[in-house]
């Protein structure tokens, strides 16, 4: 895996995931005698060894870090964090409970989504190909005590750093911004060649409404225009030049998709996992929670619009219908 230096006091680590995105980047910022960890890659014998080698690369030990940031809470992003607890970990609120593995947390978590494959028409026989919990945390990291951040907060000798939420792929997600040289270090809200999955997740409280991901993750990209970023240091890829016109290709895209799902949607309506199905006919079953995190995103994009709503049938099944005002072509 790759090593590379970005700045002065900033640097980089490629480290080996299992995961079908491939390696991801944890960074390293150094501000005289501390050294800020951001982000820390898979809970892996070798991405343990692939971050100790790029230390020593750069004249350190994993016992120079003297913190961790992380940008949200995905297993990619947390997995060695229990092999540094020398250190404090910084986190989103939201963050919390995967790290100190919340059991009524995960309960909720599974009861939710066990609600939701139903009511997005998921056959019961194939409901097992949406990954449970234990399966998403097997390569997380775990610490009993999370030290939680806001945007309105610095971290301490890194106050050059501002703390941003960009929510959308995960409702964890912080990124950090150095608006001196505009460096960003953007976690996975920014990427250069793919536009990150903006995924569905529970409500955080009981009771709360549940959050709609693809309309938060617009939000964000829309926002990021508007913020003096000179480069991306992002959690998958290589670090690169920001540009507006990058932004405005993703937007774009994202309404490309939405009317393609709006044209799908026949006069008998159609259920999220219908639709899944037939846009990804190739991984709808080895990436369903990726897939069906997609599709219900742009359908609660639609339905946001007044373009489709949704009707619950007597199986607790929501099919969507195109509204009556809205023209589809083809």
């Amino acid at each position: 895996m790759d090593s590379f230096q970005i700045a002065e006091d900033v640097f980089g680590i490629e480290l080996t995931t299992p995961f079908a995105v491939g390696p991801v980047n944890v960074y390293l910022i150094k501000k005289e005698k501390e050294l800020l960890l951001v982000d820390a890659g898979v809970n892996t014998e070798t991405a343990w060894q692939e971050l100790t080698k790029g230390l020593q690369q750069f004249g350190w030990a994993p016992e120079c870090i003297t913190a961790i940031f992380l940008t949200h809470h995905h297993p990619d992003h947390t997995g060695l964090v229990s092999r540094m607890p020398h250190c404090p970990l910084y986190a989103h609120p939201k963050a919390v409970p995967w790290l100190t593995r919340d059991e009524a947390f995960f309960e909720r978590y599974e009861a939710y989504f066990r609600h939701k494959a139903k009511e997005m028409g998921v056959p019961a026989d194939l409901i097992h190909y949406i990954p449970a919990v234990n399966d998403y945390v097997k390569f997380s990291g775990a610490r009993p005590i999370v030290q939680t951040v806001t945007p309105k907060d610095r971290l301490p000798h890194f106050e050059d750093w501002g703390i941003m939420e960009t929510l959308g792929h995960a409702q964890s997600h912080y990124s950090l911004l150095r608006e001196a040289d505009g460096l960003f270090v953007a976690g996975d809200a920014i990427l250069e060649r793919v536009t990150s999955n903006a995924l569905m997740e529970p409500p955080f409280q009981e009771g709360e409404p549940a959050p709609r991901p693809l309309i938060q993750y617009r939000e964000t990209l829309q926002k990021s225009m508007a913020l003096p970023i000179r480069q991306v240091l992002p959690g998958h890829g290589k670090p690169f030049e920001f540009t507006t016109s990058l932004i405005s290709r993703k937007l774009r895209g994202q309404e490309r998709r939405r009317a393609t799902i709006l044209s799908m949607i026949s006069d008998e309506g159609a259920t999220t996992f219908e639709l899944a199905k037939h846009y990804f006919p190739d991984v709808y079953l080895s990436q369903m929670d990726l897939v069906l995190s997609e599709i219900q995103g742009h359908l609660e994009w639609l339905e946001a619009d007044g373009m489709i709503r949704g009707k619950r049938t007597e199986e607790a099944v929501i099919r969507y219908f195109v509204n009556q005002h809205v023209f589809k072509k083809g």
